[in-house]
């Protein structure tokens, strides 16, 4: 069988283009941070992160190819030197707040004898009581 004029057209396009996997690291990782300090009146951390994707789906640039039927990787977008000033202060200062992948991603271990326990109702009221010892000037 012989590939078609559309096929041909995007495996010559793939072959000259360049590894551009990991190329919009510094892009994602800046929405991420914007998203994150958008996130922070925020009680929930899985709202938090769900700001926080929401700053990179809604900003990040999507490539569509000319003769592609399947699409959805984002396109190359070098920082201008103000956003690469942003990103450094957002990975000094705020990054180390950020929640670390592995265990967090939906896998929870629940302390099922404090839930029957306290309930729902005295889980909150402890989460609650938790917060008012915080001090938010203190990262």
């Amino acid at each position: 069988m012989t590939p078609t004029n559309r096929v041909k057209q995007l495996r010559k396009h793939a072959l000259a283009g360049i590894d551009d996997v990991g190329l919009d690291r510094p892009l994602i990782d800046l929405l991420a941070a914007r998203g994150w300090i958008n996130s922070a009146g925020q009680p929930w951390m899985v709202m938090r992160r769900a700001v926080q994707q929401t700053a990179i789906l809604e900003q990040i640039p999507a490539v569509i190819d000319a003769g592609e039927l399947l699409v959805g990787k984002t396109s190359y977008h070098p920082l201008a030197e103000k956003e690469q000033a942003e990103l450094a202060r957002y990975q000094e200062r705020i990054e180390p707040a950020f929640l670390k992948p592995g265990g967090m991603n939906s896998h929870m271990a629940i302390d099922f004898d404090k839930l029957l326990t306290l309930g729902v109702v005295g889980i909150r009221t402890e989460i609650e009581a938790y917060r008012e010892t915080l001090d938010t000037t203190d990262p």
